[in-house]
């Protein structure tokens, strides 16, 4: 593969209906579905805070790191293509563009970007007009962790921006990108192999990597100290990176040009636009393994992932 073209399209904006409101106290999730007519680059979503009701003063307290969508997934045609917490999405998102959510919106990109230089690589936008159906589905955080003064009536709505490239556009063939989460947890003082972490069916571009020490509250509490090393290890024996923790986080910063949050990193394969450099795991037949090794000061932490991959 080449390395992939800036290419100069014109952009539009498409706006969805206000949802009808969702009360917290009642739901814990909305679904709807998406257009099916452009090019997406992305998806912007807000929501607006209604007026809370009952409970002792209440007050709304959504915050980066408990926002009020805490998950994000869209599958198209039961093909799964966004599948992330947000505040890990929302710390990619920070890294690249400098804005930090404030819990009450955040950005699916479905088109990929130049790390380097912070522009978008259209030729990765998703070709909304090719499926049948595309469904989101929007989890939100308990009200506890949103509010104060145990409101008992919690109502919000959902707005919904599509940034696109009309279709008539785009005359080539996409690169499907996705945007898919894993976690685990690293019971070992020690080595702990994730041979499941990096699933065989795509090329990576990075990692946007959480350590956190709870897996019931996981954003919460950052756990930024006890990760050592990473080996990247291929057919058990070849070690295709291998990265220390600070470091990590000092190359973090000079990649995207502003400090990671605690407990994130990212480890880029392709940081700018030389697909040659994805981490293309497809070939089943000569890479037999894979394993994401870390290394710990302590058995008791989780680690949660944002693979940006191809396939």
């Amino acid at each position: 593969m080449a390395k992939l073209p800036q290419l100069n399209l014109p952009e539009i904006t498409v706006r969805y209906p206000t949802s009808a409101t969702q009360n917290l106290n009642s739901v814990t999730s909305y679904a709807f579905n998406l257009k099916q007519t452009q090019g997406v680059l992305a998806y912007d979503f807000v929501c607006n805070e209604g007026s809370l009701v009952g409970g002792t003063t209440p007050l709304w307290a959504a915050a980066f790191a408990t926002p009020i969508v805490t998950h994000v997934k869209i599958a198209a045609d039961n093909d799964t293509i966004v599948d992330v917490d947000v505040p890990l999405l929302s710390e990619l998102q920070y890294l690249m563009t400098h804005v930090k959510p404030d819990g009450t919106f955040f950005t699916v990109e479905m088109c990929d970007r130049d790390w380097h230089t912070g522009l978008l690589m259209p030729i990765s936008l998703f070709p909304s007009w090719i499926y049948n159906q595309i469904q989101c589905t929007l989890t939100f955080n308990t009200v506890a962790n949103i509010t104060s003064g145990s409101p008992t009536t919690t109502p919000i709505t959902i707005d919904v921006t599509e940034r696109d490239i009309p279709r008539a556009s785009v005359n080539f063939k996409p690169l499907r990108k996705k945007l898919l989460q894993v976690s685990s947890a690293l019971t070992l003082t020690g080595n702990n192999d994730l041979t499941s972490f990096l699933a065989q069916t795509g090329a990576y571009k990075g990692l946007v990597l959480f350590s956190t020490s709870s897996s019931s509250s996981p954003y919460s509490n950052a756990a930024a100290t006890n990760i050592n090393t990473f080996d990247l290890i291929l057919n058990d024996t070849a070690t295709v990176r291998s990265d220390s923790w600070t470091p990590l986080i000092k190359a973090t910063q000079n990649l995207f040009q502003v400090a990671p949050d605690s407990g994130y990193v990212v480890m880029a394969f392709m940081p700018g636009a030389e697909a040659s450099q994805l981490l293309d795991l497809r070939n089943t037949q000569k890479i037999t393994s894979v394993d994401l090794r870390v290394n710990t000061a302590g058995g008791s932490d989780f680690l949660y992932c944002l693979r940006v991959v191809y396939q």
